[in-house]
């Protein structure tokens, strides 16, 4: 009995795995690798692959406009490193060891940066900032077109919510609060720490904590706003 000539016959397939394809039993698959891997069509795509991202790469390192912020050399063009350390649950360390190198401010993906200086709330949040929110906040609101200051993304709808706001968010409010704050975050801190040991305590789900800190914030701290009956639209007006 005589093989006809394969469908690679004519490409550059080793002997070794052109034997494997007729006397193994994984036939049928390594015909149809060989049969893509020589498909010129297919080569040449992979080949535009290639070149384009070859090019995002360069551009990414060199003509990026975050391109003059440090940062781990593979996080610059790819979001692999910190998908990477989300899937091994350390990404909080990893954050923190970046910081430690890099500084305050450090690019850990392609068009993202992280902070940790307090300098950056003003810079990012300021109303005059140069910086605009991601689409991403659109998927939060409970209602469609519903946003509050924290989703909205439209600069003159956040003005408008925000005036709303300023009083209670005004240096002089925050400062009024700030001992009931720090209190409150004092006892959270003892309470976190009441069964550590020496190097680690015992395992906590920081968002139940989290939640109870600022409910107790909110429930004991005296409202920036007189109780008044003219102030209780002011929740129904962040909603619209």
């Amino acid at each position: 009995m005589t093989h006809t000539d394969p469908p690679f016959a004519d490409c550059s397939m080793p002997d070794t795995l052109r034997h494997v394809a007729y006397t193994g039993g994984v036939g049928p698959i390594v015909v149809a690798v060989g049969q893509l891997l020589c498909d010129r069509r297919f080569c040449a795509a992979a080949h535009r692959v290639d070149k384009q991202y070859a090019a995002t790469v360069v551009y990414c390192l060199y003509f990026h406009p975050l391109a003059k912020y440090p940062g781990p050399f593979w996080a610059k063009f790819s979001v692999w490193p910190s998908y990477y350390h989300s899937l091994k649950g350390d990404r909080h360390i990893w954050i923190w060891q970046c910081h430690q190198l890099y500084g305050p401010i450090f690019r850990y993906g392609p068009n993202a940066l992280l902070f940790n200086s307090p300098k950056a709330l003003w810079t990012i949040y300021d109303s005059r900032s140069n910086v605009q929110k991601a689409k991403f906040y659109e998927m939060h609101p409970w209602k469609a077109g519903a946003f509050n200051t924290w989703n909205c993304t439209n600069k003159l709808v956040h003005a408008r919510k925000r005036r709303i706001l300023n009083a209670a968010f005004s240096d002089k409010a925050i400062r009024a609060a700030e001992p009931y704050v720090i209190q409150h975050a004092d006892r959270w801190c003892q309470l976190l720490l009441n069964d550590a040991g020496d190097v680690w305590s015992a395992p906590r789900d920081m968002a139940e904590w989290s939640n109870g800190l600022v409910f107790d914030i909110l429930g004991l701290t005296p409202p920036p706003f007189p109780r008044r009956s003219r102030h209780r639209s002011i929740p129904s007006t962040q909603l619209t």
